[in-house]
């Protein structure tokens, strides 16, 4: 593959890292004079919490979805990896919701919002859901070199996440609403593209055998640590925080982390381009791929 070409391939993927900086930018200063501090640390919590239980609720299985995509892996099709992700992530997220409101709604709840709303748990358990079918959908996009579909996506779910609750200063600045707000739009947004590439989803429960079931987990569930320690890397302050009840701080430290965040848009692009390159390309582009690798360490 010529350079050109290549760097050509990256930028495509720039555009929703490009949409998160600008937005982040323009956002901040609304945020910081419209929401009480502690309410923007609570919604920034409660995203935090979202995204961190997805990636634990999947069990590394993303990363198999992605992994052997364009193979399958001993016998197993990626529509069957489709099916195994989803079905397995809805039903942890239903176990771990229903034990958290019978033995820990209170505790979780305060540690969360600073005060007791166990309906908040079960928006949480929405948004998780949500945010896994999403990022299913927005995998198999991002595979299939379908560049204008995955940056479509992405676009839409930043706007979602990061803008929509900055509309619920037109009803009020309380942090229950714009949570509401941002698990409703995700919502929607997970169902139509649901709609739109559902003949590229396998929702079958019965097209995976329990060997096959085994055998996929041997490989994803020891990459769900790593991911998921990246995650706590990046949050671990706001856990902090909010374990001590300095919802106002917390607010501080999320715009602060907000705009350092910007400075992720090169690799980010780059790593979104990079997986389904090599993993299509790995047998035939073998010198390329050392190559680029080089580049990068040197760099």
């Amino acid at each position: 593959m010529k350079v050109k070409e290549f760097l050509q391939n990256v930028l495509k993927y720039c555009i929703p890292s490009v949409v998160s900086a600008v937005l982040s930018i323009a956002v901040i200063p609304v945020v910081s004079r419209v929401f009480p501090p502690e309410d923007f640390g609570k919604i920034n919590l409660f995203y935090s919490v979202g995204n961190m239980l997805l990636y634990v609720f999947l069990l590394g299985l993303d990363s198999a979805y992605i992994r052997f995509y364009f193979e399958g892996f001993r016998g197993i099709r990626k529509e069957q990896i489709f099916s195994m992700s989803f079905w397995g992530s809805l039903a942890i997220n239903i176990c771990v919701t229903v034990t958290a409101l019978l033995f820990f709604s209170d505790r979780v709840s305060r540690y969360l919002f600073g005060e007791y709303r166990p309906y908040l748990l079960l928006v949480l358990s929405v948004y998780v859901f949500s945010l896994t079918l999403f990022r299913l959908l927005s995998i198999e996009a991002r595979m299939d070199g379908k560049s204008l579909l995955f940056n479509v996506q992405q676009v839409l779910l930043i706007v979602t996440n990061r803008v929509t609750y900055v509309v619920a200063i037109l009803f009020s600045t309380n942090y229950r609403v714009s949570i509401l707000l941002i698990t409703g739009s995700t919502a929607l947004l997970g169902i139509w593209f649901l709609i739109r590439q559902k003949r590229f989803s396998d929702f079958s429960l019965g097209s995976v055998d329990k060997a096959s079931v085994g055998r996929i987990l041997n490989f994803a569930v020891p990459l769900m640590p790593t991911t998921v320690v990246v995650w706590l890397n990046n949050s671990a302050a706001k856990f902090v925080l909010s374990g001590y009840g300095n919802f106002n701080l917390l607010g501080i430290l999320t715009i602060a982390t907000s705009l350092a965040n910007v400075f992720s848009l090169v690799p980010s692009a780059f790593t979104t381009y990079w997986s389904p390159f090599m993993y299509r390309n790995y047998k035939k582009e073998q010198a390329f791929i050392r190559n680029v690798h080089n580049y990068i360490l040197l760099l």
